[in-house]
Parts: structure tokens; sequence; C-alpha cells
């Protein structure tokens, strides 16, 4: 008897839905909040409707960036490291003056 009831108002529910009286979501919230329904069919409903009953989380968010500026501010950051370093690297030369073509480095005309 108890077995005819319990079929009796699965049917019913069935019935419901196919009369659109209730969407999908609907019955699988209803099967899987029935304790008389097996809990292996009321844990494969609570899967199903997870997924509709709360929705889930973006995998990423959309960011738009300007790539072209991106690579200009990267550019003028290097060469102002570039400069900065090489500012902090100068020194001076120093040399002594000589005139080509004299002996042994000597300063002064060439020797006739």
């Amino acid at each position: 008897m108890a077995e005819r009831d319990r079929l009796r108002l699965e049917l019913e529910a069935l019935v419901g839905w196919i009369q659109e009286d209730c969407d999908a979501l609907m019955m699988l919230q209803q099967i899987y909040s029935d304790p008389t329904v097996d809990p292996t069919n009321r844990i494969r409903a609570a899967g199903m409707a997870i997924g509709y009953e709360r929705p889930k989380p973006p995998a990423s968010s959309l960011l738009v960036v300007d790539f072209a500026e991106r690579v200009r501010n990267a550019r003028l950051k290097a060469n102002a490291e570039l400069k900065a370093r090489f500012a902090a690297e100068a020194r001076t030369i120093e040399h002594q003056p000589s005139i080509l073509g004299s002996d042994n480095g000597a300063e002064g005309p060439p020797a006739a």
C-alpha cells in the first residue's frame, strides 16, 4: 500500500512536470528534498541541480589592456634605467694629446 502511494505521488509529480506545472530544476529539488526517495537518486538529483542553484564563479575576469601602451611604457622604463646606470658608471678618460708622426709620443713639431 505504501509503495503504491509513493509511486502515485511520483507519478503526479512527473505528470505535473510534463504539463509544465514545474520545470526541471523544481523537479530535481523535489526529488532530493523527498526523504522517501532512494538516497542514491537523491544524491544524483542534488548533484544535477547544484549547477543551476548556485552559479559557478567566473573563471577569469575580462581585463582590457592596451598592449602597445604597455610595451611603450616598459621600453621607456628600461631606457631610463640604462641611462641611470651609465650615468652612474660614467668617468672621464684622461689622455695625453700627441701630434701624429712624432717620435715616441714626444710633443712638438716633427723632427726634420
